[in-house]
This record gives structure tokens, C-alpha cells and sequence, in this order.
């Protein structure tokens, strides 16, 4: 038994000399691991400094862009209105004085509201008289163009 204890004491004496070298050892490892966490982090706060100035390239160019598409949609909704305008508007037919100063007040407006583009039943509603009468003074005119 004295033995052991002899044996146990020399045990804890080089562990009492060990373990001094150990903990300047698990500092140093501590420092290390601290140093490669600060280079990691200034690494990965540069990466973030170049992708937050790329996306600020990237919006400036996207907002330009869009500016300019918004003025190209701006002239060519101007165009297409316009276009539009033209479109709805009938043509007029040639007026020749001629012909129509001698037509009743009635056929001249029958004339004038199918030039304007109204159906048959629009202008019968609109002068109360009948389609039939309406239709009658359109052939007529008609008939008499072609010749």
C-alpha cells in the first residue's frame, strides 16, 4: 500500500507539472482560433463590401433602364393614341355641294349621319323615321353615285 501511494503522489506531481505547458498551449491554440475567426470575419465583411457595390451598380443600371423603357412605353402609347384617334374618325366623303344642295333637309342629314358611321337603326332612332325610309334614301343615293 505504501507503494501505491508513493506511485500516486509522482502521478499527481508530473500532472501538476504538465499542466502548466498545457494550459500556454490551449492559449496559444485559443489565440490562433481567434486570429483565423477575425481573418474569416474581415474576409467575409470585404465580400460583403464588394456585393453590396455591385448591387448598387446593379440597381443604378436597372433603374436607368427602366427610366428609359418607361419613356419608350410613354411615346408609344403617344403614337397608338393617335393612331386610335385617326382610326375612329371616319373619312369624310368628298362633298360636292352639287349633289346634295337639292336633296330635302331629311336625305341630307341620313347622308351626313352614315357618313359620320351610324348603322341603319341609328339613324332611323336618331330622326324618328322608319328604317325602311332610312334604307330606301342610302340606295338611293347609292344608285345614284354610280352613275
Amino acid at each position: 500500500m505504501p507503494f501505491i501511494l508513493l506511485g500516486v503522489g509522482v502521478l499527481i506531481v508530473g500532472l501538476a507539472l504538465l499542466l502548466p505547458e498545457k494550459i500556454p498551449s490551449q492559449e496559444k491554440k485559443k489565440g490562433d482560433a481567434d486570429r483565423s475567426f477575425s481573418e474569416t470575419a474581415s474576409s467575409f465583411t470585404g465580400f460583403h463590401d464588394d456585393l453590396n457595390a455591385k448591387l448598387d451598380d446593379f440597381l443604378g443600371e436597372l433603374e436607368s433602364n427602366l427610366s428609359l423603357a418607361g419613356e419608350r412605353l410613354e411615346a408609344t402609347i403617344t403614337k397608338l393614341t393617335s393612331l386610335q384617334d385617326a382610326l375612329s374618325t371616319p373619312l369624310a366623303p368628298e362633298k360636292d355641294e352639287s349633289k346634295t344642295q337639292h336633296l330635302p333637309q331629311k336625305h341630307r342629314d341620313v347622308l351626313g349621319l352614315r357618313a359620320k358611321g351610324l348603322n341603319v337603326e341609328e339613324i332611323a332612332t336618331r330622326l324618328n323615321i322608319g328604317k325602311g325610309e332610312v334604307e330606301l334614301i342610302l340606295a338611293l343615293y347609292e344608285a345614284g353615285d354610280k352613275h
